[in-house]
């Protein structure tokens, strides 16, 4: 009887080991892309659209539209 090699299988990783969120983001821009820009253009009291900001800017956005959505 051969021996067959034994293919290992592919680990799942959650998606959520993938990304760095929110204070997890260690650089100076990030390009800003999704479904509720409108939301975040309420906060920053200005038109925002898909594009690359400050990481700080985005985090300050972020941190009021929280606030919004615990209200």
């Amino acid at each position: 009887m051969a021996k067959g090699r034994v293919q290992p299988q592919a680990k799942v990783q959650d998606d959520k080991y993938n990304y760095r969120l929110n204070r997890e983001i260690n650089v100076p821009r990030i390009r800003l892309v999704g479904d509720n820009l409108e939301e975040i253009s309420e906060v920053a009291k200005k038109t925002i659209e898909p594009g690359v900001y400050s990481t700080y800017q985005v985090l300050q956005w972020a941190e009021e539209l929280k606030w919004t959505w615990l209200k």
